[in-house]
Formats: C-alpha cells, sequence, structure tokens
C-alpha cells in the first residue's frame, strides 16, 4: 500500500521534467519513487540507442543495479519484446504478476540470477516502454515476497508517475537528437570549401563557419560585417555588396557577383540568399585559390567514412575510374568496389552518378564561380 510519501507525488514530477535537460535530477527521482511504497527500492533505465548501456541508469539499491546490468538484463521476462509491446501499446502503469505469472517468473533465470539474491524480489509495479525505435524506458519499482504483492491502488500510484516521466524522456530524446542534429550541422559548415557567413536582418553577424571566420580575421558574433577584412578594391566594390545584400534581404531570390580585391589578390565570388521573414541573409563566398574538392579527412567526418572510403570516394570525384584507382592504390578491383559501395550506403546514394554530384556539389560550395550579377 503506499505510505505516507504518496503526498510528495507532485514533487516526484517537478524531478521527471527538471530530468529533461539535467541529469543530476534521476537519481533523487528514482529515491522517491521507492519511497512512495512500503518495503520497495526502484529502478529506472532510459536507453535511447535501443539496446546496450542504457544513457540513464540509476536505482535506490546502486549495488543492484550494477547487477542487473552486468547479465540479468538479459534473461528479464518482462523484456520480452511481445511483453514490451503490450506495455508499450497503452503506456500505463502495470502489476508484474498481470504480465508474468508466478510460475514462469519462478523458473526464469532472471528469478535464479537477480530476484532470488537481491532478496528474493518477487512483486514489481511500473513498466517498460518502447517510445521510438530508439527509446527504451524501464522504470519499476520492487518488492521481496516478504512484504507483499503491490495492488491496485499502487498501481495507480505509479501510474501516476509514469505518464508523466515518459513524456518527459521522450521529451529529453528530442531534444538531445536537436542538439546532436546541430551540433552536426555546425560541422558539416565548417567543413565547406566556402566561407559561409550569416548576417541578421541588421546586418550583424549571426554565424560564421571555419572559412569564414579566417577571411573575416576572426570578427566576433555581434558585430557588422568588417567589409574591410574582404579588402574590396575601393568604395565601388563595397557599395556593390552592400546593394547586393540589401537585393537579397528583400526576397530577391538568390544574388551572385562577383567582387574584386585589391591587387594582387584574386576576385570574390560570392552568392548571397535571404528574404526570409526575419530578413536573415547567408552569404557564400569563394576564393578561387581555395581547394574545389572536399579533402578526405572532411569527408570522413562528415559522412562517417572509413578512411579507405574517403579516400576512395575523393578520387571518382576527381573523375578518377574504379580501374585507375585499384592500380594506383595497389588494391584488388573488387575492394575498390566494395569501399565504393560502403560510402554509397553511408551517404544515401544508389548511383555513383548521384554519389559524385552529391559529394561534389549538394552543399552550397562554389565550385565554379557564378555569373557575375549587373
Amino acid at each position: 500500500m503506499p505510505n505516507a510519501a504518496s503526498a510528495d507525488l507532485a514533487a516526484l514530477v517537478t524531478l521527471a521534467y527538471a530530468a529533461i535537460d539535467d541529469d543530476t535530477h534521476w537519481q533523487p527521482l528514482v529515491e522517491r519513487f521507492a519511497a512512495l511504497f512500503d518495503q520497495a527500492h526502484a529502478v529506472i533505465l532510459v536507453d535511447e540507442r535501443g539496446g546496450g548501456a542504457p544513457r540513464v541508469a540509476v536505482c535506490s539499491q546502486r549495488d543492484a543495479l550494477g547487477h542487473y546490468l552486468r547479465g540479468p538484463r538479459q534473461t528479464d521476462p518482462l523484456l520480452d519484446e511481445a511483453t514490451v509491446a503490450q506495455m508499450s501499446a497503452r503506456r500505463r502503469a502495470y502489476l508484474s504478476h498481470e504480465l508474468v505469472s508466478d510460475r514462469r517468473l519462478r523458473e526464469s533465470a532472471f528469478y535464479a540470477e537477480f530476484l532470488l539474491p537481491q532478496g528474493n524480489l518477487f512483486y514489481a509495479v511500473g513498466g517498460n516502454f518502447e517510445l521510438g525505435p530508439q527509446l527504451l524506458i524501464q522504470v519499476w519499482a520492487y518488492r521481496s515476497k516478504a512484504h507483499g504483492a503491490f495492488d491496485e491502488q499502487d498501481r495507480e500510484l505509479a501510474d501516476a508517475l509514469v505518464r508523466p516521466l515518459l513524456q518527459a524522456a521522450e521529451l529529453g530524446a528530442r531534444l538531445r537528437r536537436l542538439e546532436a542534429e546541430t551540433a552536426h550541422q555546425l560541422a558539416i559548415q565548417d567543413h565547406l570549401l566556402d566561407a559561409v557567413i550569416v548576417l541578421d536582418g541588421a546586418g550583424r553577424l549571426v554565424h560564421c563557419n571555419a572559412r569564414g571566420r579566417d577571411l573575416l580575421e576572426g570578427h566576433a558574433d555581434g558585430s557588422t560585417l568588417p567589409l574591410r577584412a574582404l579588402r574590396l578594391a575601393g568604395n565601388g566594390e563595397q557599395q556593390r555588396l552592400q546593394a547586393a545584400l540589401g537585393r537579397a534581404r528583400r526576397g530577391a531570390g538568390p544574388v551572385a557577383l562577383r567582387l574584386q580585391r585589391q591587387k594582387p589578390l584574386p576576385a570574390l565570388y560570392a552568392v548571397l540568399i535571404g528574404g526570409g521573414a526575419d530578413a536573415a541573409v547567408r552569404l557564400f563566398l569563394r576564393d578561387p585559390r581555395w581547394s574545389k574538392f572536399l579533402p578526405e579527412d572532411s569527408l570522413v567526418e562528415i559522412f562517417d567514412l572509413t578512411a579507405a572510403q574517403a579516400r576512395v570516394c575523393a578520387a571518382v570525384v576527381r573523375g578518377e575510374s574504379i580501374e585507375d584507382i585499384a592500380s594506383r592504390l595497389n588494391v584488388q578491383l573488387a575492394t575498390v568496389r566494395a569501399q565504393l559501395k560502403a560510402a554509397m550506403e553511408k551517404v544515401g546514394m544508389h548511383r555513383q552518378s548521384d554519389l559524385v554530384r552529391h559529394l561534389a556539389l549538394a552543399m552550397p560550395a562554389l565550385l565554379h564561380p557564378p555569373s557575375a550579377a549587373p
């Protein structure tokens, strides 16, 4: 039966939502969850990779958690695929005997390896919930046979925590995915062949990639675009760039121009894209002296290729045939084909021509000088 700690349920829900972006709240959450019930201990696991070591693993009895993760988790009958599907479909707390009979439990390796050595933990309330292909959440309170089974009131009390906890864990996983995607996109920008400069509606620097920071000589975000750093050839070229920025900000479509610079510097080729609701402008700049192809280490970083796969991809983008690549690297033709096929799968392409086009042109690198705007 629930004890006096049931009044603390609101604090538990608060902890669940606080844990969305602060993992330090998981341990007090699991300890208070155990305190909701007489003579119980609790465990919460949040696995955002669909298997293996959980990202979050907390327990009111930490030694028991270590024991569980070292092996018995693999034999847990409540992690059976059909049983997890049953719990996931309704997203509510369950009493363990609703899911696994006493006889099946006693005959399981899980009972012999974990439940019995931990004090005959025969009863549980909670659930295992698969909320997506890469998100599994386990939340249980356990009690020994000596202290009796959980009842329907216990289940309802656990249910009052389980539902918001699942929502909070799902939100947290989504937030981390978005943060990872953002970090990945920024990392990709830093590998681009062009200088990428983002200006807000007031013309202030919002973001630069690595090439852009070099070109602008390290000017900090929040400053206005330092035109002097571009070393344009006189006020006329600065005015042309300012006019192009204005056209892009008003949504005139991509604006391309060739900007003369102080001798002996070569001209800069520019493409400006803007016109959104916030009037921001993305400015892509290319110096013809810069490399025309992504280096192999960039292909490894961006597309998660192996060094060998990146080497083959870089060669085909440069125009080499697979026969030439095999001969130059002194490897079997079949090896080159296998590496190219594996790289295409990672990049998401099905034909070699598509792979070349994607690696050479899909990102906003200005591999070929644009036509100058009038």
